[in-house]
């Protein structure tokens, strides 16, 4: 047979989701309409920190701090044009539903699936096109061809999703770090607030890193942005070896 006679090789599942994921994202259609999306508000106190100042459709977003995923979700029904959307928790049985209604999270507009395990991605997928953001609890991280299939549903239905456990090619991460708290004596004592560093990195221009200094919580209970604070050396490296 010559080489002529050849048929091409078929691509691989795996390459037709790369090939369709480039090509969505970059046809005009698509730029077009990203361009006039909306992004998810979050609290005034954290928007120094997110590049856009705002959460991102169709990004993700990971913390490893329980108290600011709560304040980057609860920001959402403060603004007008969200304010009847919903917000999802996955894996939620630990959420303060109590902190997060004091961060102006409105109780009847989330969604809570208290246990998904194993059947996180699929709640995810079915979850997506319907609400605006997801925030996802729990340890346990896909692996980087199931990330790259979720992330690519994320960005076609503008979802954005926060998560607790790295996530393969996530957009932003969030580090706390150096928390002090106070209400503490010497062995005795209530707790009543806390700041903490948190440490920015990421893609685009978020991957220089910053850092701020922020109260979460204050007394009470509110988020204050304290300022900018002496970023890390070497988060660029480290955003590098954990996407």
């Amino acid at each position: 047979m010559s080489l002529t006679d050849r048929r091409p090789t078929a691509p691989l599942p795996e390459e037709h989701e790369r090939l369709a994921e480039l090509l969505a994202v970059t046809s005009p259609t698509h730029r077009a309409h990203a361009g006039q999306l909306q992004t998810v508000p979050v609290l005034d106190a954290l928007r120094p920190l997110l590049p856009a100042g705002a959460l991102v459709p169709g990004q993700v977003v990971q913390s490893t701090d329980p108290g600011l995923r709560l304040a980057l979700v609860a920001g959402m029904h403060a603004a007008d044009e969200h304010g009847a959307d919903w917000l999802a928790i996955l894996n939620g049985v630990d959420v303060g539903l109590a902190a997060l209604a004091g961060l102006g999270a409105e109780l009847d507009r989330i969604l809570l699936v208290d246990r998904a395990g194993a059947a996180t991605a699929e709640v995810i997928s079915a979850l997506a096109p319907a609400v605006p953001l997801i925030l996802v609890e729990g340890d346990d991280a896909p692996d980087p061809v199931l990330a790259r299939r979720l992330t690519a549903l994320l960005r076609r239905h503008h979802c954005t999703l926060v998560t607790a456990a790295p996530w393969p090619g996530q957009h932003l991460r969030l580090d706390v770090v150096d928390p002090v708290w106070h209400g503490i004596g010497d062995g005795h004592g209530q707790i009543t607030g806390r700041d903490i560093t948190v440490l920015v990195s990421g893609r685009g221009s978020a991957g220089a890193g910053s850092a701020h200094r922020l109260a979460l919580p204050t007394e009470d209970g509110r988020v204050v942005h304290l300022g900018r604070a002496q970023a890390r050396t070497g988060l660029r490296d480290d955003l590098a070896r954990s996407l």
